[in-house]
């Protein structure tokens, strides 16, 4: 009895027994395979393989070639079994001659699929887990022909859709580890689909890694920028508030900031006086809370800029968190980011992370043109035509930065209630960013506006930013609109 023969086309494409090299100089004979095991079992009219493979020749040179490339294929095949021939067509029958990774993979989806809607928690781990191993990459890869673009199309939506089912059925069965590969899977395949980003945001939160779900945004929304010019989506901010929120809601309660003035919870807030209780997960915090309270107390009559700093787990975050718990409550304006080691040499960063929230991109829309087209040059809006600032774009163009840096303040003083702005690790900040805190600081006059950082003083000026941040904390400071609060080990 023969040996089976084995035909895989996912990610590239292998034929048992085959010289590689032969394989890759009968690459029409490969397509012509590639279309029939794509419709197995299902026979193709000589004229019609003819017409699909070489559209633009006349009808009798497409069957010439027709001819030529099958006896190509039946060499390459060693004449096997599954590859049926008469006079007018020809097909594929599947059968045990012969294995193709594609119909393995569709099959493993629909095993995959039976076991999700029955709740078959072992046939759902085996068979997702060989769907996944199958899906090596796009179906024909370096075939750009019509019928091979629609279906290496299906073939990457099934693997997407499989993903994203196996990832919410983990999920819904409190196995956040495991729906963290699938979702990672996913967002590998389509990488400028919103929903897997989301989803796998939702699985690193599930496992306690809020700062992985933070950087899967930081992810997302610089490709989002780059190749579309666009940012993430009002539900996809939604998340990144979602992991900030999740600080200090462990397994022993929320923790969180609840105003106490006369019984009634937030009233008080930005004349100072409100009383707070003390958060459990703060307990010996009491003093350093105080102060940031008293900070957006201030920042009512004028913007203040606070930068929480101290060594890496020391609780910095938590303590900015709970202030973002209280100010939510108060019908301010929240929106929150981070700075990353390795995106220092993107400026503002962070200030299109902020001018992404909804409200904001709202305010931005009410704009006199002039400067909402400042602001399209950082955050693209749908009617904006201006020209997205980044990476060394936004050096070239220093000569016009006043204006620039005017346009992005004015969105924030556009908003008509009090702000919130938080950013997580000042320490990797790009210069450009700290500049334009400098000039919002002075620019935003009476408007309530607070921006809390936090920094840990063991990495702050080490040289990232040649000193900046320490600079410029040093000449707001001196200005009395920055206050810098040092939390203890």
């Amino acid at each position: 009895m023969a040996a089976t023969m084995r035909v895989d086309l996912l990610g590239g494409v292998e034929v048992s027994g085959a010289d590689p090299a032969q394989v890759h100089s009968s690459a029409r004979a490969v397509s012509l395979l590639a279309y029939l095991v794509s419709h197995p079992d299902s026979p193709q009219p000589r004229v019609h393989l003819a017409g699909v493979l070489w559209p633009d020749s006349e009808s009798a040179q497409a069957r010439t070639n027709l001819r030529r490339e099958l006896h190509h294929l039946r060499v390459l095949l060693h004449d096997n079994e599954c590859l049926q021939v008469d006079a007018q067509s020809l097909c594929w029958r599947r059968g045990p001659g012969c294995v193709v990774d594609v119909h393995d993979f569709l099959a493993a989806c629909e095993s995959t699929i039976t076991a999700v809607e029955s709740g078959e928690h072992d046939e759902v781990e085996l068979h997702s887990g060989d769907a996944l191993r199958l899906y090596r990459g796009p179906f024909l890869p370096g075939c750009y022909d019509d019928w091979a673009l629609a279906v290496r199309e299906d073939l990457s939506r099934t693997g997407v859709d499989l993903c994203d089912r196996v990832a919410r059925y983990w999920l819904l069965h409190d196995d956040a580890e495991a729906a963290i590969g699938f979702a990672r899977r996913r967002v590998q395949l389509q990488p400028l689909e919103e929903p897997g980003y989301r989803l796998l945001m939702q699985a690193l939160r599930t496992v306690g890694d809020r700062a992985g779900a933070m950087r899967t945004y930081h992810q997302c929304a610089t490709l989002l920028e780059r190749e579309l010019g666009v940012g993430p989506s009002a539900e996809t901010q939604a998340e990144l508030d979602a992991a900030l929120s999740d600080i200090g809601h462990g397994p022993g309660g929320a923790a969180g900031i609840v105003a106490e003035s006369g019984g009634e919870e937030g009233s008080g807030v930005g004349n100072g006086t409100a009383r707070w209780s003390v958060s459990p997960g703060l307990v010996g915090r009491a003093r350093e809370r105080e102060r940031l309270l008293s900070a957006w107390g201030e920042a009512q009559a004028g913007a203040r800029f606070v930068v929480v700093e101290g060594e890496a787990g020391v609780g910095k975050t938590r303590l900015v968190a709970d202030l973002v718990g209280a100010v939510r409550r108060q019908d301010a304006l929240v929106a929150t980011t981070r700075c990353f080691a390795a995106s220092g040499s993107v400026p503002l960063a962070p200030v299109a992370d902020w001018l992404r929230s909804p409200h904001l991109r709202m305010a931005t829309k009410q704009l006199d043109p002039i400067w909402r087209a400042e602001v399209g040059r950082l955050v693209p809006q749908a009617d904006s035509a201006a020209e997205p600032v980044v990476g060394a774009r936004a050096k070239v163009d220093a000569w016009q930065r006043l204006r620039f840096f005017e346009g992005l303040a004015r969105a924030f003083r556009a908003v008509d209630r009090p702000i919130l702005l938080t950013v997580d690790d000042l320490q990797w900040c790009d210069k450009t960013t700290m500049s334009w805190l400098s000039f919002v600081m002075s620019f935003m006059g009476s408007s309530p506006l607070l921006v809390v950082a936090t920094a840990r003083d063991d990495e702050r000026g080490d040289g990232r930013a040649d000193g900046d941040l320490t600079r410029r904390l040093d000449t707001m400071r001196a200005a009395g609109q920055a206050v810098v609060v040092t939390l203890d080990g």
